[in-house]
């Protein structure tokens, strides 16, 4: 009896710390609104993907569903995401779940299965160096991770040294010599020649459990990259301790490129656009580089993107051969929009191992408008429903002539809202509005308020400067007219990186100027004119509004602040985001000691420069959220119930799929709980509705057609532990 009426009080203030949330709302991804970009006619299917500038591609089954998931590593904010596709490979849908229990990835990540047990591991970048992590046995669907070492160690001449790996290459890892165990190649710490560490653990060990590894050449395949171009020196000793300093910067990957059952290899340089396929032909045990035979497909020369190839394997489509996959391995001088990531199709009948023919892959699909996003939801028009106006730092443009530089310059795009105020459908009708681009700025983030008493809103755009420019609005319905005014039209001076949304923060009845800055604190200008003609000072009159700070400490010195605010049920909420990629959010109080809600609300993770605009796109009363990122895409976020419990360390979570459910729902079992398992759900009042009994590894399905809407408690006990979860149920 008082063991169960010790569960039962502990139940009941489970119960309590969920209902009673200190966030009253929440946010789930979304793909579902249309969205047309420039120069199409139908929309993006994957608009809301969040756009990609340099991205790594990597593959495994990350939930154990037995289908390939992409993992992808953007080296624009070290943003990770995962796509599963549904289809056998003819398309790919992202899911933010599958990354949160990821290891941190950052600069590059390669996966391998190192100990043939037939789960695929992680060599991650660290310090100059590979960290690995192992894959554990999880029969659920989120993978478990265990650091087997965070700098891998090989032997140099006798002597157990750091495996070097400049964090701007990427090495290749495979079974170079054939003997089952993975080796790897990697650039000498100075260029020019390509070391072979050579993994012993098959000749000490008799087994691939560990990761043992020797420099056995410091030249494979006896050639040399130059070091003042891309261009390869055949039958060259390495010459290292001479001549031997280059730019960091290569990204290598082991293929059998003309199918002869040898290790080919593939290289891109940091600063030229062509990958380099290079063809081994062994003498003996050796492998030699040599140069182009007779029967090398003549497009091959030609693939490449305009600066420094990243070149991966993956199977993107239902033969299930591995596709070879080029984009950017650089976010600087590079195409970072539209169709950067390249896919040449795997032949097998062929001599050689690809198609020469060309295909846009993934990156297409997105809204992608180049670098550092800043989105705005607002009606421009006055039609009674929200556009979408987004900043942005600028796309790439090609330099005029290979001895210049490209350049990028800021704008703003306006996307139409030609659906209604509950079912948006954003269209593209400029990529320049207000004239920007022939200013050559760098950064514009956008802000809404009414300054003249029309009831149209004017934009307010911060700048890389802190200052503000302004447009005036003239639009009407589907039709949009705006004025940029002269650079004093607005005095305030934010510092740097002003990004500006507009709130009455002292109660007077005039909204004041709200903007974030690098540093990472809000600032507040006060209205000291009027309704229909506000007016703001040059300097803030609160420095630090709610003493809010967006900086991560030990990590970055700024913050880059970029707030929104959202009103709901009678309170208002601050809502930031910031350097990290993350949203915080403060609760705005009277006293300006603004309590701090929560740092990474619904665990939204854009990477990096993390732009918010929010808004009410659908039927319910729920805040709605767009965001933008330093990658230039854009990322939906739909509001609802909260999507998190209140972290509390004596309960253990169990994942529900999906959640919200509609008929039924997916239970994940913990690895580690007994075989018999009892799976029971509660309403809010602690009411038992429902018992089942179950003796599987991986997980339950429940039904739930005889459910109705709403909150419940789904409780699984072993003779361990409980484990709790809320489930809303949402048709």
């Amino acid at each position: 009896m008082f063991k169960y009426l010790k569960t039962l009080s502990f139940f009941c203030i489970l119960i309590n710390s969920l209902v009673a949330q200190e966030i009253p709302f929440g946010f789930r991804f979304d793909n579902s609104i249309p969205f047309t970009g420039k120069d199409n006619l139908t929309s993006y299917s994957n608009a809301w993907f969040g756009g990609m500038n340099a991205p790594q591609l990597q593959q495994t089954d990350l939930n154990n569903d037995g289908n390939l998931d992409l993992i992808v590593l953007d080296r624009s904010g070290n943003k990770v995401s995962v796509y599963e596709s549904f289809d056998n490979r003819q398309s790919w849908t992202y899911n933010p779940t599958l990354s949160i229990d990821l290891p941190e990835i950052s600069n590059w990540f390669v996966i391998r299965d190192y100990n043939n047990d037939n789960l695929d591991d992680l060599f991650v970048s660290a310090s100059n160096g590979i960290s690995v992590y192992k894959r554990l046995p999880n029969s659920g669907p989120t993978p478990s991770f265990e650091l087997v070492t965070n700098l891998l160690l090989s032997d140099y001449y006798g002597n157990p040294l750091n495996l070097f790996v400049s964090r701007v290459d990427i090495p290749a890892i495979d079974d170079i010599d054939g003997d089952g165990d993975l080796d790897i190649l990697t650039f000498y710490i100075l260029g020019t020649c390509v070391e072979y560490h050579k993994n012993l653990s098959q000749e000490i060990n008799g087994n691939n459990e560990e990761l043992i590894f020797r420099l056995e050449s410091d030249n494979w395949g006896n050639f040399t990259e130059d070091g003042l171009s891309n261009s390869i020196n055949y039958n060259d000793s390495c010459g290292r301790m001479a001549d031997g300093s280059r730019h960091s910067g290569s990204a290598l990957l082991i293929d059998d490129v003309d199918q002869d059952t040898d290790s080919d290899l593939l290289l891109g340089d940091v600063s030229f656009p062509e990958a380099l396929f290079l063809i081994n032909q062994p003498q003996g045990s050796t492998d030699i580089i040599v140069p182009t035979p007779n029967n090398y497909p003549p497009n091959w020369n030609n693939v490449g993107v305009p600066i420094f190839p990243g070149i991966f394997r993956a199977q993107t489509n239902n033969d299930n051969l591995p596709d070879l996959i080029i984009a950017p391995n650089t976010e600087d001088q590079a195409i970072n929009s539209g169709r950067l990531m390249k896919r040449y199709n795997s032949v097998s009948e062929s001599s050689f191992h690809f198609t020469e023919i060309e295909e846009p892959f993934l990156c297409h699909e997105m809204a992608d408008l180049g670098r550092n996003s800043l989105p705005l939801l607002v009606d421009a028009d006055n039609d009674g429903d929200l556009d979408l106006i987004v900043g942005t730092g600028g796309e790439f443009e090609l330099p005029i002539s290979p001895s210049t530089t490209g350049n990028y310059r800021a704008a703003l795009w306006l996307f139409e809202n030609t659906g209604s105020a509950n079912s948006p459908n954003f269209v593209y009708r400029t990529d320049d509005l207000g004239g920007f681009r022939a200013l050559n700025l760098k950064y514009l983030a956008p802000g809404a308020s009414d300054f003249n008493g029309d009831n149209l809103p004017e934009i307010i755009v911060g700048q890389l400067d802190g200052k503000f420019r302004l447009l005036y609005n003239n639009s009407s319905s589907g039709n949009f007219d705006f004025q940029l005014m002269p650079e004093n039209s607005i005095q305030s001076d934010a510092f740097d990186f002003s990004a500006p949304t507009f709130f009455d923060a002292n109660n007077d009845g005039l909204t004041d100027l709200i903007s974030g800055s690098r540093q990472g604190f809000v600032r507040v200008f006060l209205n000291v004119g009027s309704i229909n003609n506000p007016q703001f000072p040059a300097s803030p009159d609160i420095e630090q509004w709610g003493n809010v700070e967006t900086i991560q400490e030990g990590v970055s010195n700024y913050g880059y602040s970029n707030p929104a605010i959202v009103e709901y049920l009678g309170s208002n909420y601050l809502l930031c985001g910031t350097e990290r990629g993350t949203i915080s959010t403060w609760e705005i109080t009277e006293d300006n000691s603004f309590p701090l809600l929560d740092s990474t609300i619904s665990n939204i993770d854009e990477g990096k420069l993390t732009g918010i605009t929010t808004g009410l796109l659908n039927n319910d009363s729920y805040p709605d959220l767009i965001t933008g990122n330093a990658r230039g895409g854009l990322s939906l976020y739909l509001g609802g119930e909260p999507l998190a419990f209140e972290k509390q360390e004596n309960i253990q979570h169990i994942i529900l799929f999906p959640n919200p459910a509609t008929n039924q729902v997916f239970i994940a079992f913990d690895a580690q709980n007994d075989l018999s398992k009892t799976i029971q759900l509660f309403d809010l009042s602690g009411k038992l509705l429902m018992t089942k009994k179950s003796n599987e590894k991986a997980g339950a399905t429940i039904h739930l057609s005889g459910f109705s809407n709403g909150i419940y408690i789904i409780q699984v006990m072993d003779s361990k532990k409980s484990s709790f979860s809320k489930l809303i149920i949402s048709r």
